[in-house]
């Protein structure tokens, strides 16, 4: 009897400890796949968050796109870069100036509106005054004709770069139109029908408008008047 009773609470030991071994196994199991399941989580949150982000940065102010800019880590980089070659249909390099994608991407969408300067409604020269006060501290005539006349010296089409500006003549008048170029014959400007978008280059109509290209002199003290040959750009 005596053995029988040792017998019985040997088994119940042996059973009771496969049966712990077993629940550490699944434990260990149950842990390694959550740890697997919030890692991917976390990763998932990460990309999203980023995501997020950009789809976002239409919508900031321009003074708080400026702050996002200045410390953004190189992956981020990337992923702004990525954005904005999507919405512009542009394909950036990484080396463009980020403010002043930001500060073209702040006025995409706003009406046209003759003699206009705010987001109610802007006209083509001031939505070029105000992106390039805004980027580069400089201060553009407010009149698309006189811009050419006083603040640019002439680009060849082929040699233009982002930033630079672009003349039209809309109505055979002289310059009755101003651009700015974006890259691969892109340009950003407010369109009379359309507000401000970004159209291109090789299509015929604007094709068939282009004057000149021009890049905006530094000192605002230099007539185009007034250069000299040794004063242009290599072209």
């Amino acid at each position: 009897m005596v053995i029988l009773k040792l017998l019985l609470i040997l088994l119940t030991i042996v059973i009771s400890s496969c049966s712990w071994s077993s629940n550490e196994i699944l434990y260990k199991k149950n842990d390694m796949f959550y740890k697997a399941e919030n890692e991917n989580r976390n990763n998932k949150i990460e990309t999203l968050s980023k995501k997020k982000l950009y789809a976002a940065i239409g919508h900031l102010p321009f003074e708080e796109k400026k702050a996002l800019n200045k410390d953004m880590p190189d992956d981020h980089n990337a992923l702004f870069y990525s954005a904005y070659s999507k919405k512009m249909g542009v394909k950036f390099n990484g080396n463009e100036n980020k403010e002043l994608l930001t500060a073209i991407d702040n006025w995409m969408g706003t009406p046209y509106r003759w003699g206009g300067c705010s987001k109610y409604g802007i006209d083509c020269s001031c939505l070029i005054k105000n992106i390039y006060q805004d980027v580069f501290d400089i201060s553009l005539n407010r009149i698309s004709f006189m811009i050419f006349a006083d603040n640019v010296i002439p680009i060849d089409k082929k040699n233009l770069t982002t930033g630079d500006l672009l003349a039209f003549e809309m109505d055979e008048s002289g310059i009755s139109h101003v651009g700015l170029y974006i890259k691969d014959n892109k340009f950003v400007h407010a369109s009379l029908s359309k507000g401000v978008i970004i159209s291109s280059l090789n299509s015929k109509y604007y094709k068939n408008r282009f004057v000149a290209g021009g890049r905006v002199i530094q000192s605002q003290h230099i007539k185009i008047a007034e250069l000299h040959v040794k004063d242009l750009p290599e072209s």
